[in-house]
């Protein structure tokens, strides 16, 4: 971890600090500022000594003909001593709603992973997108648009910095199960335009269920897919997260 520390949470901070901006820059009383932050911790002592930890923070404001969407995501594991999972995630996105389910924008995620030599990955996304449905339980949005993405990856001779335009292709559901329960899913293709067999897939399968109004019990399982990961790397980074959120 100590390769990467600063890096990581400067990144970490920014985007929590990037979370007040709606509340500062929007002064509409019909604006809905909501979010949630969440802790996953595991420990295990005796024959093994592993820890893993993760924090996120998820913030959103839709006003008017607008919406401000935020997240981060740090991910820390170690066993016996030696670092097993090291990953960050920042992103913000901002749509301009034209009608009530069309509306276009602008995605930026900033992504580090150094188990998988992955000093950063910076992915800019002009945004087209639609809401198939769009009601109280459910809405179904889907997004394309170009995209263009800059990546340190590898270390040492293998050590590669470059960009590239690709294609973004996603979509998202979001449904309420019951008054206190709620499922997500989220799916995000990036083929290389140049190279179409070069490409990240970026998978997330979430439900939460609230204990009180504000605390509620949340399993995520993530998969991060890359083509043509570092040498040495698998294509593949799964992780399954177990944790208590708080809602505000």
């Amino acid at each position: 971890m100590k390769r990467h520390l600063s890096t990581i949470w400067v990144l970490f901070v920014l985007c929590a600090l990037g979370a007040v901006f709606p509340a500062v820059a929007e002064t509409s009383t019909n604006s809905t500022w909501t979010g949630s932050s969440a802790v996953g911790l595991t420990l295990t002592r005796g024959n093994s000594k592993t820890a893993l930890a993760n924090l996120s923070l998820q913030a959103k404001d839709k006003w008017s003909k607008n919406e401000l969407l935020l997240g981060s995501s740090l991910t820390y594991g170690e066993n016996a001593g030696t670092e097993t999972t090291e990953a960050v995630d920042a992103n913000g996105q901002y749509n301009r709603l034209f009608d009530e389910r069309l509306y276009g924008g602008l995605k930026l995620d900033v992504f580090h992973d150094g188990i998988a030599d992955l000093k950063y990955r910076i992915t800019i996304a002009p945004v087209a997108g639609y809401y198939f449905v769009k009601n109280a339980n459910t809405t179904l949005n889907a997004e394309a648009g170009p995209a263009y993405i800059y990546t340190d990856q590898g270390r040492g001779v293998n050590e590669t910095r470059n960009g590239y335009p690709t294609v973004r292709l996603a979509e998202r559901l979001d449904q309420k199960l019951s008054g206190s329960a709620k499922l997500w899913e989220s799916l995000e293709y990036l083929p290389k335009v140049q190279e179409l067999a070069n490409y990240l897939v970026n998978f997330e399968l979430g439900v939460d269920a609230a204990v009180t109004k504000q605390i509620s019990l949340r399993t995520t399982l993530q998969d991060y897919y890359n083509s043509r990961p570092a040498a040495g790397r698998f294509n593949n980074d799964v992780r399954l997260i177990a944790g208590v959120a708080y809602n505000f």
